[in-house]
């Protein structure tokens, strides 16, 4: 099956998942008696987040309930995801639980809908995870490591304690990747700490942390997630790191610290022979060793929407032709919500240095797309972000 189908059946399966977390994880709104849940998506790339979010703006939800829907990863302009960022910040501090429902935009959404139920969906990558104090009714992950499955567990119900009656985090059991590319290739990877580089010599050669096989039900023993807590990333039980995802993560940080194969970089290097003073440290790992990205950004001309490649610090060049929109399809009682508008933010920066457009757009209209995208067409909505999937 072609990447797009199996994108799109993914997608299609998300909603009575996310359909019964609410049920069962909701807060009444004490005015109007409607059922109101945040809910988290975590998945691993920012394309097939992409991809996923068209397919369920296209989805209408059973009667009387209101799907919301928030795209967030870092592939927006600056301000943009500036702006989910602190809209996120706003509502899901949830200390005291009902202080949501003060919320002047929440309270307009609630008091003006005839609809019971209502969905708060945060579709996010990675960037959800780490450095964010969200407090989400519930979560769906997409597996990459059972590290990132922690962080996120630490984003449910953060500042509200107590148990509760049903489990409210669903982990799926195979990642995208998996589905879409070969079995004998790394699915927990890119995020992740799958590889299939080969180690060893002579007969000992091997592709050592490559699994055999990708899902999770197999991957992961019962008591690595019941409960679902730090602790298996800090101890260690069995060392089979093809079969098992923890053993996995620990023999590729144990590998990475203190290496058992000659010729293997390992960190250790660094407090023993104090190599950081020669450079071979950052030839040999480099920090962040990733694609170049190109600069550009993004301005609306009297209404007409333009795109421009930073070339250096003074010379900008417009992108004529590249930038196809995205077709979406809105079902009834599905909207966007947290996303606010480019040019409405750009107009909106409080004391702006300068009173020209086009600058402040350049300043803080700001997005990176990687360099294998050189002359090819950009996909991008403003609800979903630019993509830079080769079509």
């Amino acid at each position: 099956m072609k990447k797009p189908v199996i994108e799109k059946a993914f997608a299609k399966a998300l909603p009575p998942i996310y359909q019964a977390l609410h049920q069962q994880h909701h807060t009444v709104d004490p005015n109007t008696k409607k059922r109101v849940s945040f809910g988290l998506i975590r998945m691993a790339n920012i394309n097939a987040i992409i991809a996923v979010a068209r397919t369920l703006f296209g989805i209408a939800p059973p009667a009387n309930t209101k799907i919301h829907l928030c795209v967030y990863h870092s592939r927006f302009p600056l301000i943009v995801r500036s702006g989910i960022e602190a809209r996120l910040d706003q509502v899901l501090k949830r200390h005291d639980e009902l202080a949501v429902f003060k919320d002047a935009a929440l309270r307009a959404i609630l008091d003006d809908g005839a609809e019971t139920d209502h969905i708060f969906l945060v579709l996010a990558s990675p960037v959800a995870e780490v450095g964010r104090d969200h407090d989400y009714d519930w979560a769906i992950v997409e597996p990459s490591s059972m590290r990132s499955i922690i962080q996120i567990a630490g984003r449910v119900r953060r500042h509200r304690p107590g148990a509760v009656e049903h489990a409210n985090i669903v982990l799926l059991n195979q990642n995208l990747r998996s589905l879409t590319g070969k079995a004998d290739k790394p699915a927990f990877k890119w995020p992740g700490f799958e590889s299939d580089s080969i180690f060893g010599e002579g007969v000992g050669r091997e592709k050592r942390y490559l699994l055999r096989q990708h899902e999770l039900q197999k991957l992961l023993l019962p008591q690595d997630i019941e409960p679902l807590s730090a602790a298996p990333r800090i101890v260690e039980r069995t060392d089979q790191p093809r079969e098992r995802l923890l053993d996995l993560e620990h023999a590729r940080l144990r590998s990475l610290l203190v290496a058992k194969q000659p010729g293997e970089y390992f960190a250790r290097w660094f407090w023993e022979r104090a190599t950081q003073y020669t450079g071979i440290e950052q030839e040999a790992k480099e920090f962040r060793d990733s694609e170049p990205q190109i600069e550009m950004y993004v301005w609306v001309d009297e209404g007409e929407v333009r795109h421009f490649r930073i070339e250096h610090k003074t010379v900008d060049m417009p992108q004529t032709g590249q930038f196809d929109l995205i077709k979406l399809v809105q079902a009834e009682r599905v909207a966007v919500w947290a996303v606010p508008d480019c040019a409405d933010a750009l107009a909106a920066i409080p004391n702006a240095e300068t009173s020209d457009p086009q600058l402040l757009a350049r300043r803080y209209a700001l997005f990176q797309i990687g360099k294998h995208m050189e002359g090819k067409t950009i996909r991008w909505h403003p609800w979903l972000g630019y993509s830079d999937a080769v079509e």
